[in-house]
């Protein structure tokens, strides 16, 4: 489990906005690990990124 956390905190923004419901991605990538959360909840993964303004 702790090698998928790793690769999923890797390709997570890092910002812990807490915009997927966790408060950090460490624990966002933690729920994906558990099965507990989808990757696609990220808002900045499904959105593209959030700062994408130009």
């Amino acid at each position: 489990m702790i090698k998928s956390m790793n690769k999923l905190i890797n390709i997570l923004p890092g910002t812990d906005c807490g915009l997927c419901g966790s408060p950090s991605c460490k624990a966002f990538a933690e729920d994906v690990a558990k099965g507990l959360a989808n990757i696609g909840d990220c808002k900045f993964i499904k959105n593209g990124g959030l700062n994408n303004e130009g």
